[in-house]
């Protein structure tokens, strides 16, 4: 049994990386951690290396719109949050039942993605008549 240096939990050997440096043979933090550890390494390198492009990319679409190009850009979003997707609908379907995503028939999808459109234009009358 050895205990991690970072989650602090004792652990079996099995849990540890090899590592013929230290004194018994082990790393000194659980494979777990070594994992979580990368993971955040790896996405914060990814982010650094992104960074600048991404940053050119909205100067250069705001800059010449400014305000326009906001504005289409909000169209754009409301547009396509009016496609209700098959991963959404599952979604919605799982909250109030014990099935899974999987295993949810394309047909019943389709009848709820229809449901869900009545509900929203329903919505949309009843606040225009207010």
């Amino acid at each position: 049994m050895k205990t991690c240096v970072r989650c602090r939990q004792e652990k079996s050997l099995d849990s540890f990386y090899r590592n013929k440096r230290s004194s018994d043979g082990r790393a000194y933090a659980c494979k777990e951690c070594k994992k979580l550890a990368r993971s955040k390494d790896v996405s914060r390198r990814d982010y650094e290396k992104r960074k600048p492009t991404v940053s050119a990319y909205y100067k250069e679409r705001y800059a010449s719109g400014g305000d326009e190009s906001r504005e289409a850009s909000r169209l754009a979003a409301k547009a396509a949050s009016g496609e209700l997707s098959d991963a959404y609908i599952r979604r919605l379907i799982t909250q109030r039942s014990s099935l899974l995503p999987k295993n949810i028939p394309s047909s019943l999808v389709a009848v709820k993605r229809l449901q869900v459109q009545i509900l929203r234009l329903a919505k949309e009358i009843n606040d225009e008549k207010c």
